[in-house]
């Protein structure tokens, strides 16, 4: 059965998100490095390159993005399919933000 997406706690999207961030250096053009859980603020903190762009800089997310699109997902969110990939998810966000920030589009 699909459950919602905003059923998790905060904290705990915090803690799987830095897990997640955690074990791996690179996901989706993204290099991610010094990661650390704020759990008092459920927060992530981390360090992203994105060499596509251009860019790096320092991340304080608070209440993570943990989910992406998916057509075969099991959580439900406005009527679409999502997965739990808490590391894709934040790459996602990072280049929607790098791109704003220099102009550039990255290419898949």
């Amino acid at each position: 059965m699909a459950r919602e997406g905003d059923d998790m706690e905060a904290s705990e999207r915090a803690q799987r998100a830095a897990d997640a961030l955690s074990d791996v250096t690179e996901v989706g053009g993204v290099t991610v490095s010094s990661v650390e859980l704020d759990a008092e603020n459920n927060a992530v903190k981390f360090v992203a390159q994105v060499d596509a762009l251009n860019f790096s800089d320092t991340f304080v997310v608070v209440n993570p993005p943990i989910l992406v699109e998916d057509p075969d997902g099991d959580v439900m969110v406005r009527g679409k399919a999502h997965r739990e990939d808490p590391a894709a998810a934040i790459a996602q966000a990072v280049v929607q933000y790098a791109s704003g920030r220099t102009g550039r589009v990255m290419s898949s």
